[in-house]
């Protein structure tokens, strides 16, 4: 293994646009949304805690095939055991659910099935298994009651991307999906854990915490996806939620520290499967209406919009949202209630 960089670290110039572009539009809405107070813009996690999931998704008997990250609300609520675990002062704060996936094959196709046993939440700097989704009441059901509560505010903040971006195909995000790979070494490069672990241990300017920031993707993001066998689109991203995870060293200067941290980069080869079928990702299975992903048209509306940019991916980078890649988004019950 060399000393070279994870290949899932982005640019700090990139990340820096792509916070920025949050925090001087996209946070005054979900500020207003929330109205008596003011939405969160960044979380903060423990680095032995963050690498508690990350050992837990690689070293698992089951294989996973990757770890999904909901944007999730909080949702207090008397029914609800897991309320206790909402930090003082956060309720109806964004926060966010981590899961890891299976890769499976439906109806000739691969899609990423959340493991529902395992859905996570870190609070109070401890990791957190929710109970599972699928088998309890709704009051209980915590992972698909805070999804819900964060997917609420969705159509409004699907207008307001429309407003900014000129797309009327705007939607906004629900998930993340990180392929397993990008945590573990290839033969060239670090996996994140490895990397993590390095710096954590350096002498000099150790790791100190995990920080996922909330941030919106930039004008020039977008989308590379293969239509058929040749024809590629260009979806774009504009103005759409997501997150940037900086790895905070003890010697980043305050208050305004270096980024670097990680971040997928973007192609939806979901998408386009579920754009050549022209309607939900995966026949014969029910989609949520919470998460029901855009068909051809929809897509095509959106591709229009922008042109090819310098931000956009390469094949073999890693999957993200558009809100999230269509199969992966049905592969999971959540919201389940």
């Amino acid at each position: 293994m060399s000393n070279n960089l994870p290949t899932s670290i982005i640019d700090p110039t990139l990340a820096g646009q792509r916070r920025q572009y949050f925090l001087t539009k996209k946070k005054a809405v979900l500020d207003g949304l929330i109205g008596y107070k003011a939405e969160l813009d960044h979380l903060t996690i423990s680095v032995p805690v963050f690498l508690e999931l990350l050992h837990f998704l690689t070293e698992e008997r089951r294989r996973y095939s990757g770890l999904r990250v909901y944007f999730a609300s909080h949702l207090w609520s008397e029914e609800d055991p897991c309320s206790r675990y909402i930090p003082s002062g956060q309720e109806e704060n964004l926060t966010l659910i981590f899961v890891p996936t299976t890769e499976i094959a439906q109806n000739g196709n691969t899609m990423q099935r959340d493991d529902l046993d395992n859905c996570f939440i870190i609070a109070h700097n401890r990791l957190i298994r929710l109970l599972n989704p699928g088998e309890v009441a709704p009051g209980l059901d915590t992972a698909s009651n805070w999804v819900k509560h964060y997917q609420k505010k969705i159509p409004a903040l699907s207008l307001d991307g429309a407003r900014v971006t000129g797309n009327g195909a705007f939607r906004e995000t629900n998930s993340h999906w990180y392929k397993i790979a990008i945590f573990l070494d290839g033969t060239d490069t670090p996996g994140l854990i490895s990397y993590i672990d390095k710096l954590r241990n350096d002498p000099v300017d150790p790791l100190l915490a995990i920080v996922p920031q909330f941030a919106c993707y930039t004008p020039t993001d977008t989308a590379e996806v293969q239509m058929g066998t040749s024809a590629t689109i260009s979806v774009p991203l504009q103005y759409q939620l997501t997150l940037l995870f900086e790895l905070q060293q003890k010697n980043d200067p305050v208050p305004n520290p270096v980024f670097f941290g990680f971040g997928m980069k973007h192609h939806l080869d979901d998408l386009a499967r579920a754009a050549a079928e022209g309607g939900p990702a995966v026949k014969g299975e029910e989609v949520d209406g919470d998460i029901a992903v855009a068909p051809a048209a929809v897509a095509q509306k959106a591709v229009a919009a922008a042109p090819l940019a310098a931000g956009q991916a390469q094949p073999e980078d890693s999957d993200t949202g558009f809100p999230c890649p269509p199969y992966i988004c049905n592969g999971s019950n959540l919201p389940a209630s």
